[in-house]
């Protein structure tokens, strides 16, 4: 990996504090890796109800663009490049402080900077509407996968009963669905990676999973990579996403992706290599789909090439690195 070669903005800053298991850490990592900006927001959290007030932020000179990877924008001279990967904030997230904060300090500092930045065709247009304002450049740059697939030997052999799922227990993920579905699948095992462990064994072990289930946090994209190689399938019954990249990341290790057909974000993603389950509270589709997915054959490297190209990091960041140089203009 490498920064990019072509020039940035001569006064770009970026905010470097996203971290963490999470789809904003992931693209901030792998995007500020890849821009090379030296000038960077580092102390304090981008999480925090205070950080719309944040010292480093309110330093900066009008002539400087402060690109964000996250949501998180605040009071400043500079213009303010966002990256909102999602809306859940407005919806299944939503309270009156986050509707304030979105209306009166996000969409201000998004309409003064004159373009936003997306991840999927399914949000950019979500955006579109929210904003309603035809001068701003609503952009979708994408997610990529970040995994060293050359070594197509390394790890264990697929395990066509063992199910994978890959991501928090927010209320739109619907980790209740897999649980349920896990308990019509007796043959089946699971592998659990999040950011939750703690909520995710209450509801194995209430289940009586326990002895089927593997609870797994903050471990390494080998380790990951290694999970995805071994999985029968994916499951991800989320009823809304921004983007979903434990599919992407699933498909370019060839694994099977079981997802509920109405999550718009994951049928964009998923293309024609998902399995799609109707009813998204059918713990026995969700089984009937789950095994179907995992004794069927891996998805093909050669099929789904052209598909996955779309979703490099180096694609992304040069996306990314598009839309700052237009704003220099």
């Amino acid at each position: 990996m490498t920064a990019l070669e072509s020039p940035i903005h001569p006064n770009l800053w970026v905010d470097a504090r996203w971290s963490g298991e999470n789809g904003i850490g992931r693209f901030s990592r792998e995007v500020l890796a890849r821009l090379g900006a030296t000038n960077a927001i580092t102390s304090g959290n981008p999480a925090s109800p205070l950080d719309a007030v944040h010292l480093g932020r309110m330093k900066l000179s009008k002539d400087v663009l402060l690109f964000n990877p996250g949501y998180n924008a605040g009071l400043t001279r500079a213009r303010q490049l966002l990256t909102l990967h999602d809306l859940m904030h407005l919806n299944s997230e939503t309270s009156a402080p986050k509707r304030f904060y979105y209306e009166h300090v996000v969409k201000p500092a998004v309409k003064r900077c004159g373009a936003v930045l997306t991840v999927s065709e399914t949000s950019r247009s979500l955006l579109a509407d929210w904003l309603a304002d035809p001068r701003v450049s609503v952009v979708n740059v994408g997610n990529g996968a970040s995994f060293d697939l050359s070594d197509a030997t390394r790890g264990a052999e697929p395990q066509p009963n063992r199910l994978l799922y890959v991501g928090n227990l927010k209320a739109h993920k619907n980790f209740n669905v897999v649980v349920a579905a896990m308990k019509r699948m007796s043959e089946k095992t699971l592998d659990v990676v999040t950011s939750d462990p703690e909520e995710a064994t209450v509801q194995i072990n209430a289940a009586g999973l326990g002895g089927r289930s593997r609870v797994l946090t903050a471990i390494s994209d080998q380790q990951l990579s290694d999970l995805y190689r071994s999985a029968g399938a994916v499951i991800l019954p989320s009823s809304e996403e921004g983007f979903g990249l434990p599919a992407i990341e699933a498909l370019a290790h060839g694994v099977p992706v079981v997802y509920w057909e109405g999550c718009a974000a994951l049928r964009e993603v998923t293309g024609a290599f998902g399995y799609p389950v109707r009813d998204l509270q059918d713990s026995n589709e969700w089984a009937s789909v789950a095994r179907g997915a995992s004794a069927g054959p891996r998805v093909s490297g050669a099929d789904s090439r052209e598909w996955l190209d779309r979703y490099t990091w180096e694609s992304v960041a040069n996306r990314v690195l598009g839309t700052i140089s237009q704003l220099e203009q």
